[in-house]
């Protein structure tokens, strides 16, 4: 305990550096537990301790390809922020292995190789996201010239044996709340609300087309 002081700028004096020590001891804490958790996951990191067919059932992508993924969206991630702590490595596992399960946040944050929170999943999972998003131009265009077309309907008359075909397309509804403005262009034929998402591809199941669109009749 300090000495009660004589007067009332010792007292403030005495306060304010009893608020710094009490900052600085748990600054000390958070910094020591951020990098004994980040030591855990180097320990624990799928790149290391998975085999290559167990790591791609696990995150649908070969360890080669999530590299080369990382490399890619790397630059594009925060270095600064709540995700900063957690290397970018495991930021695009964490996604992938969303995108591959469909899981809820809380598990794969508890899973073996992450021990993180729903919260930094949930905000791990948007960074990633946006920054694959930048690339979809560039991997994800649709065929413009006649020569395209020819070589996606050849492709699918050697597989299939069925002629004229230039593409395979499906969709999926993604449910969400109901919207403040015009919610019934979101009201699908179940009577939910949804984003009608058609994705389409060629013959060697790369995506062509995709667009979230209404769901109008």
């Amino acid at each position: 305990m300090f000495p009660f002081p004589r007067n009332v700028a010792a007292a403030i004096a005495v306060d304010e550096a009893a608020r710094n020590i009490a900052a600085a001891v748990n600054n000390q804490r958070i910094e020591a537990n951020r990098a004994r958790n980040i030591e855990m996951r180097e320990a624990q990191d799928p790149f290391h301790t998975l085999d290559e067919f167990t790591f791609r059932k696990r995150f649908r992508l070969s360890k080669d390809l999530t590299l080369w993924l990382l490399e890619r969206i790397a630059p594009l991630l925060p270095d600064e922020g709540p995700t900063s702590g957690v290397p970018k490595r495991i930021q695009v596992l964490v996604t992938l292995k969303f995108y591959a399960s469909g899981d809820f946040q809380i598990s794969i944050g508890d899973c073996e190789f992450f021990g993180l929170s729903q919260c930094m999943v949930s905000q791990v999972i948007s960074n990633v996201t946006d920054a694959m998003t930048t690339l979809s131009d560039e991997y994800i265009v649709f065929p413009d010239t006649e020569d395209q077309f020819r070589e996606i309907s050849e492709g699918f008359q050697g597989k299939v044996r069925f002629p004229g075909v230039v593409g395979c397309i499906d969709c999926i509804h993604v449910l969400m709340r109901a919207p403040d403005g015009e919610p019934w262009h979101y009201k699908n034929y179940k009577g939910t609300y949804s984003l009608n998402i058609p994705v389409a591809c060629d013959h060697r199941m790369r995506i062509m087309m995709h667009e979230s669109g209404l769901n109008r009749g």
